[in-house]
């Protein structure tokens, strides 16, 4: 059942869409980016519970990435991505095909995290043009190939040199 332009489609239809694009996504990534980041669990909640607002998210954050990073080894707490599919599917505006593209660019841009890169390296890595493509829904919004992402070799070179250390 399509739920297309319906605001108020149920939970089970947003998760089911994003497990999708979850599985397109990690598919797609360079092996040894997927596999490192196959250790890092994906909670798929509706929206930020009480306890996560009063530890400062924003209520219509889309996601998180909580914990240390592949340079960051010595943070006791393990690494988590938490992404709130109501606020992406509200922002989206109950969009299918824009939802879609925002659980992948908000996954991307979480697990650029996750690799240790902070807002300043995933916009040297081209994010920002997946944000910025994101905003011009007009235009197709297509986005951009998680390769030139993840897949150049600036982004393979910063990777190894990390998990090396």
């Amino acid at each position: 059942m399509k739920f297309d332009g319906d605001i108020d489609a149920p939970f089970s239809h947003l998760l089911r869409l994003a497990e999708d694009e979850l599985l397109a996504t990690l598919a797609a990534l360079p092996a040894e980016i997927r596999e490192a980041l196959g250790a890092v669990p994906v909670i798929l909640e509706e929206f930020p519970s009480p306890e996560a607002l009063d530890d400062g998210i924003a209520g219509d954050q889309l996601g998180v990435f909580e914990g240390g990073t592949t340079a960051d080894s010595g943070i006791p707490q393990p690494p988590r991505i938490v992404l709130w599919l109501g606020n992406l599917w509200d922002m989206c505006e109950a969009d299918e095909a824009a939802y879609r593209e925002e659980v992948r660019v908000t996954l991307l841009h979480e697990f650029g995290h996750f690799l240790g890169w902070d807002e300043a390296d995933l916009f040297d890595r081209g994010h920002h043009r997946l944000v910025e493509q994101r905003a011009r829904r007009d235009d197709g919004f297509l986005g951009l190939g998680i390769n030139n992402i993840f897949g150049n070799r600036a982004a393979k070179d910063t990777f190894s040199q990390r998990s090396d250390d």
